[in-house]
């Protein structure tokens, strides 16, 4: 089995703003909450981790990744799938 991602959102900068004070004042699930508004459950976006050495990363509920990075200014939101090799 091997763990693949599909992007539900990646926002920066200015876009990112409303997510990254969402984390900051109320949590990391009602941030998660926010960024799940943009899920189109599109699923042709699997993609590999790219995390940065400065990205924070929270495995939430089991399937989803929360990757926060402040300093570059940008958050997004992974579904994990399992699929078979």
């Amino acid at each position: 089995m091997k763990t693949k991602l599909r992007n539900i959102v990646f926002l920066e900068d200015n876009d990112a703003l409303p997510a990254l004070e969402c984390l900051a004042f109320y949590g990391k699930e009602s941030a998660i909450e926010y960024l799940k508004e943009y899920d189109d459950d599109d699923d042709d976006d699997d993609t590999e981790n790219s995390e940065e050495d400065s990205d924070t990363q929270f495995e939430v509920s089991g399937n989803l990744l929360l990757t926060v990075n402040p300093m570059l200014g940008y958050i997004s939101l992974d579904e994990i799938k399992t699929v078979k090799e």
